[in-house]
């Protein structure tokens, strides 16, 4: 009733929901109806507003509290918007002081609020542990590059806070260039942590080996960690049958590493987050309490979405929308990292929205790392059993498919048809140590320069770091196809690598109201004979895995430039 009278409707939510979850203004207006004179609670209400009173008088006031000047200046049409996102950030703070009391009252304890880290020191941790990454591995020919990629990212750090764009081929080290900007950009300017989002858990759960490689503590038993990794496939509770002979005081410095782990999950109190898109965007558009009790901390954050092609096209207006407020208002600034960029600056979500540019020129870095060369297989003779014969002739190869039933079926085939070699499969399926474990050994085998012939879904698509010289590909979307290439001379160790486009005439396709769409449109203007050839014949003569026009699969057509190079004149001698 007081924050109703003093404030705006809207933040009365805030106080009736934090137990609950905000609920929508139709159910508050009814409670704050029985609430006035006359109405049912009435008497209630006023017995403890006297009950509180007399402790905290401030609470009544001579006039309304005004808006933020940032929400008034706003146009009309966005202010709604704008208080829905203060009222969730209010909500999360609320929230979150209200759990974080709560258990410090039944602790016994001072309520736990994780130290601000230095990110400075943080950064040169970052830098160290990179160099002796890097001097601990085999070279390769495109090193050079890579480091041009992490340099020019550490230098775009020092720019003002925004919306930033990574745009680097497969295979061009954006995971660290990722971490370097968003760290750098953190200490620059202030920001309290970096929230790294992936959209796949697979590609979570690697990035957060890297980064904790990279940033946590040596000293694995009391030291805090750096890197929080949250996501349903974390168990974040410590089995002490796994302590084996620890004395006492190792054991509870484990127990109490575990603990501040399982506090920060609940609020994302950490200096380095590594979490999937839904934690991220349900933090953001829940109204559940114990989801959005995290949305505080992403304000003087640094957020980076990686693989952000991934994003649900359904979902883009409000995803957008939030992001620009979190950028515009409190104080965020966002990385998109992928190597097959959207243009989200067609959207009426971020017009006007400076684009700030990682790599100013990502053309000529793609066209320098050119690796591989298209090649395709139509027409209703193609089918999995006849791909499967064909790839079973060649020791090191990988399969792509559209679903998790191609992938057992072209397993089979394969099995029947190979006489060489290991034959592996990967699904979405699989449990993801099932998953770790089966990565590991094809990079065991290729690293040897053994035989593995391997299918998967399109999980190895985007953050796998494995590196064949032959791929074949299931027709998709024009950006898989490309993120499936990475997959191919990513190291560029050969002269060519050969990526093999297949359409089977028995192949799946996966069934969702976005994927058809994407297909249809990038039938347009990828493949042998693309509807509209007529428009992009002026390509180059082989397109190989490097130029990538921003894809859009709403029926726009990609912009120019370099991306008008399509994999139609492959086809050609």
């Amino acid at each position: 009733m007081l924050a109703e009278r003093y404030t705006q409707l809207a933040c009365a939510a805030v106080v009736f929901g934090h137990h609950g979850g905000l609920p929508d203004l139709e159910r508050l207006r009814d409670e704050l109806h029985k609430g006035r004179p006359g109405g049912s609670e009435a008497a209630r209400v006023q017995e403890a507003i006297r009950a509180v009173e007399g402790i905290v008088p401030e609470m009544h006031r001579s006039s309304r509290i005004a808006l933020p000047g940032w929400l008034l200046d706003l146009p009309r049409r966005e202010q709604g918007l704008g208080l829905d996102l203060l009222v969730r950030m209010l909500f999360s703070c609320v929230v979150d002081a209200d759990y974080l009391d709560t258990s410090a009252h039944f602790e016994g304890a001072a309520v736990r609020v994780g130290e601000r880290a230095d990110m400075a020191a943080l950064v040169e941790r970052y830098e160290a542990r990179r160099k002796r990454y890097l001097a601990g591995r085999e070279s390769s020919p495109v090193d050079a590059l890579r480091q041009s990629v992490y340099e020019r990212a550490c230098a775009a750090a020092a720019g003002e806070p925004g919306v930033y764009v990574l745009q680097v081929p497969t295979g061009g080290a954006k995971t660290m260039a990722a971490g370097a900007f968003a760290l750098r950009h953190a200490a620059r300017h202030g920001k309290r942590r970096v929230v790294l989002a992936v959209p796949f858990i697979w590609v979570t759960e690697q990035n957060a080996a890297v980064y904790r490689d990279l940033l946590d503590p040596e000293d694995a038993g009391g030291a805090t960690a750096v890197v929080l990794e949250h996501h349903s496939a974390v168990d974040l509770d410590v089995e002490e049958a796994g302590f084996g002979e620890l004395a006492e005081e190792q054991r509870e410095a484990l127990r109490q590493r575990a603990r501040t782990a399982k506090l920060a999950a609940e609020n994302w109190d950490a200096p380095f987050v590594v979490t999937t898109t839904v934690r991220l965007f349900e933090s953001l558009f829940s109204h559940k309490p114990s989801q959005m009790r995290r949305l505080h901390n992403l304000a003087g954050s640094v957020i980076v979405l990686d693989e952000v092609q991934a994003l649900p096209d359904r979902l883009l207006a409000p995803i957008l929308s939030g992001l620009r407020g979190l950028v515009d208002h409190f104080g965020a600034t966002v990385l998109l990292v992928s190597a097959t960029q959207p243009s989200f600056w067609e959207l009426s979500a971020w017009k006007g929205l400076e684009r700030k540019a990682v790599i100013d020129n990502p053309a000529a870095l793609f066209d320098a790392l050119r690796r591989v060369e298209y090649e395709w297989r139509t027409g209703q003779e193609v089918t999995l059993e006849s791909i499967a014969r064909e790839t079973a002739t060649h020791p090191q190869v990988l399969t792509v498919v559209g679903t998790t039933r191609d992938a057992a079926r072209f397993h089979r085939h394969l099995q029947a048809a190979s006489a060489q070699g290991v034959v592996l499969h990967l699904s979405t399926r699989m449990t993801s140590a099932h998953r770790r474990e089966v990565i590991a050994q094809i990079r065991a085998l290729l690293g040897r320069g053994e035989p593995v012939q391997v299918v998967s879904t399109n999980l190895i698509e985007a953050g796998v770091d494995v590196d064949f010289p032959r791929l074949y590909r299931a027709w998709a979307p024009p950006e898989s196809l490309q993120q499936a290439a990475g997959r191919c001379n990513r190291d560029g160790r050969l002269p060519s690598g050969t990526v093999i486009v297949f359409d089977p005439a028995d192949g799946g396709r996966p069934r969702s109201d976005e994927y058809r769409p994407a297909v249809q449109t990038g039938e347009q203007f990828f493949g042998r004979h693309p509807l509209r050839a007529g428009r992009v014949r002026r390509a180059a003569p082989v397109l190989r895995a490097a130029i990538f026009v921003p894809f859009v699969p709403s029926g726009r057509e990609p912009a120019g430039g370099a991306g008008s190079a399509h994999p139609e004149a492959a086809a050609r001698p």
